[in-house]
């Protein structure tokens, strides 16, 4: 099996399912903490990233609240971008979370296979 469709299959089981699992089971540290690793590993190899990543506040679910994982040192001028980065992030969030449709609160049903059709020939 191809490491690309061993990572289309991988991503395909990481759903909101999983989501509420690792919640539940509080290790969403324990993938931040994954994260911050493959930064680190990243830069290592000669990649310069940044990761965004927001979470909704605990005092005002319609606010969002933004983090950033970088190489950068932490001077003055770097600081001040990332931050007006970080801000952007949090409006693009709260704007998305704004346009989207409420999630479905039960899923649709799915009716057995259906019978093919034969065709006949003339």
């Amino acid at each position: 099996m191809s490491t690309k469709t061993k990572i289309i299959k991988k991503a395909a089981t990481l759903d909101s399912k999983w989501g509420q699992g690792v919640v539940r089971n509080r290790n969403v540290n324990r993938i931040i903490d994954c994260a911050r690793i493959a930064v680190l590993k990243l830069e290592a190899l000669g990649f310069k990233p940044i990761l965004f990543y927001g979470h909704r506040d605990k005092q005002s679910p319609n606010k969002w609240v933004a983090d950033v994982m970088t190489h950068f040192a932490a001077s003055s001028a770097t600081k001040a971008i990332l931050d007006k980065m970080r801000r952007v992030y949090e409006f693009l969030l709260t704007q998305a979370s704004t346009n989207m449709p409420p999630p479905q609160t039960s899923s649709p049903k799915m009716e057995g296979p259906q019978k093919k059709k034969k065709k006949t020939v003339v």
